[in-house]
Order: C-alpha cells, then sequence, then structure tokens
C-alpha cells in the first residue's frame, strides 16, 4: 500500500506539472487573467518568493513564474514551496480571487503555510488541485461547480468537519484528506461517484462503512489507516476487488 501511495503521489505531481498548449511565454495574458492574478498577488513581496514578473509592472502573465496559459487563458499556476505565508497574503481570501480564474484548471499552492478558510466558489474549470502542507481552516473544499475535478490533495491542513458529500459526487479519481480531518463519518456521504483509488489514511474518521462499498466497482484501493474506528460491514467479502 505505502509503495503505490508514493508512485501515485509521482503521478500527481507529474500531471500536475503537465499542461497541453503553446509556449506560454509568447502568449498574450488575457486582461481578466491578468487582473485576477494582479488580485491575487497584491501585498506578496514576489521577489522574495522568487516569482518572477509577477505585478502590475509586467501585463504578459503568460510568462510569469509559475504561469502557464492555452489560447492566452491561463490554465495552470503552480507556485508551491514559494514562502507566501511569509508575505501579506491571507490564504482563503486571496485564492477566492484565483477562483475568478475561468479557464484554470491545474493549482498548486502546496508547501506555502497559508491560512484562513478554503473558497466556497469559483473554480469551474479545476481539474487538479494541491494545497497540502497548509494551515487552511473549516470546510474541506467542495468545488461544487467543478465537474471536471479529478485530482484533490488537501493533505497536512486543518479543516474540519465529515468528508464533504458535494465532494463524494464528483468523479475524482484521487482524494487525499488531511491530517486533522474530524467529522461524521463516512456513512454520510454520498456514494455514487466514487473514485478508484481513496486515500484516506491519517484522520480522525469514525463510524461503519456503508456496504454499498462492495458495489463500487471502480473502487479498487481504499486505504483507511490511522483513522480512529472504522467498523466493516458484515458483507465485507462483497469488497473483494478492493487491495485494502
Amino acid at each position: 500500500m505505502r509503495g503505490y501511495y508514493c508512485f501515485f503521489h509521482f503521478l500527481v505531481v507529474s500531471v500536475l506539472l503537465h499542461v497541453h498548449g503553446g509556449r506560454s511565454e509568447s502568449q498574450t495574458c488575457d486582461p481578466t487573467d491578468l487582473a485576477a492574478l494582479l488580485a491575487f498577488s497584491d501585498g506578496l513581496d514576489t521577489k522574495a518568493a522568487g516569482m518572477v514578473g509577477w505585478g502590475p509592472g509586467d501585463a504578459a502573465c503568460c510568462s510569469w513564474t509559475g504561469v502557464s496559459c492555452d489560447l492566452g487563458r491561463v490554465v495552470a499556476l503552480d507556485l508551491s514551496n514559494r514562502s507566501l505565508s511569509r508575505n501579506s497574503l491571507r490564504g482563503g481570501e486571496a485564492v477566492a480571487r484565483l477562483g475568478r480564474l475561468p479557464s484554470l484548471r491545474r493549482l498548486d499552492l502546496s508547501a506555502n503555510g497559508l491560512a484562513g478558510a478554503f473558497p466556497a466558489g469559483g473554480f469551474p474549470a479545476i481539474e487538479v488541485v494541491n494545497v497540502s502542507s497548509n494551515g487552511f481552516t473549516g470546510p474541506h473544499p467542495a468545488f461544487p461547480g467543478a465537474p471536471n475535478l479529478t485530482v484533490l490533495d488537501i493533505t497536512g491542513n486543518a479543516f474540519s468537519g465529515g468528508i464533504n458529500a458535494s465532494t463524494g459526487d464528483l468523479p475524482l479519481s484521487f482524494v487525499k484528506k488531511n491530517s486533522t480531518s474530524t467529522g461524521k463519518g463516512l456513512q454520510y456521504n454520498q456514494l455514487s461517484s466514487f473514485p478508484s483509488s481513496l486515500i484516506l489514511s491519517n484522520n480522525k474518521l469514525v463510524g461503519p462503512i456503508l456496504p454499498a462499498f462492495g458495489r463500487l466497482v471502480k473502487l479498487h484501493v481504499l486505504d483507511l489507516s490511522f483513522n480512529i474506528a472504522i467498523l466493516w460491514p458484515s458483507s465485507e467479502a462483497s469488497c473483494a476487488g478492493l487491495g485494502l
């Protein structure tokens, strides 16, 4: 299980950094996207964070550090491990401004020590989200208006509550929850569109698992290790296809 986890995390990072489209440096930045990025970076010491190009003095946002564009629209943003918490950026409020990017498909803000509540809306085109190793609080990100979300990594935050029911409806292929999750337990979630690999280790999940898990033919890997109390249904044999 641990070997699979490491390999899968490598694949997640690889997917996150790969974006289809032409060279971003040669593309004209959409004015709406430029405004959203400038609003996000307001108050940042971009030089200290190694963010070349960021700021009102350069309108070619497709050439900025961490920004990838397709046909002039921002489709990916990789600002991982930029020490953004040392700036005057306030996590949740600033991230909400990135939700205004209508074509953003991949977002990596991992390892920045950002704090605050994660925005409840926006990000209509998002597919891959990595906000691990921050200090976000409040409810788990739900992305109710993002039907194409496939990867969600929120490890190592301080989110509270149960596994969000609206997130359970999304066609996720991988969900990794944070290390301080608490809540009602898996029995309160909608199971119709669970992913093929579900990694929920190192949380504080409690309660029984619905027998419906045995009918999820696409679910092949389920990791619930290091939780508080997980009770399997008596029909556990029906989960023979799972790698536990």
